[in-house]
């Protein structure tokens, strides 16, 4: 049984064959589904982080008090 050369995807740890492999943004190997889930995952906590700060810049809006004129 021959085995097909292969290298460490970054993101799982695992051996990913060369005809198998993909590289990422920094030229590093990675599986398709490894990669995948990342870019979602950053995407997804982007999205939340966004969210946030537009409900805490909604909140903090509210400065018109009396206490803050004077």
């Amino acid at each position: 049984m021959e085995h097909s050369p292969s290298k460490m995807c970054w993101i799982c740890g695992v051996a990913v064959a060369l005809e198998f492999c993909k590289v990422d943004e920094r030229g590093l190997p990675v599986h398709d589904k490894c990669y995948v889930a990342k870019v979602a995952r950053k995407k997804n906590a982007s999205s939340q982080l966004d969210q946030s700060l537009r409900s805490a810049a909604g909140r903090s809006g509210n400065d018109d008090s009396e206490e803050n004129r004077a």
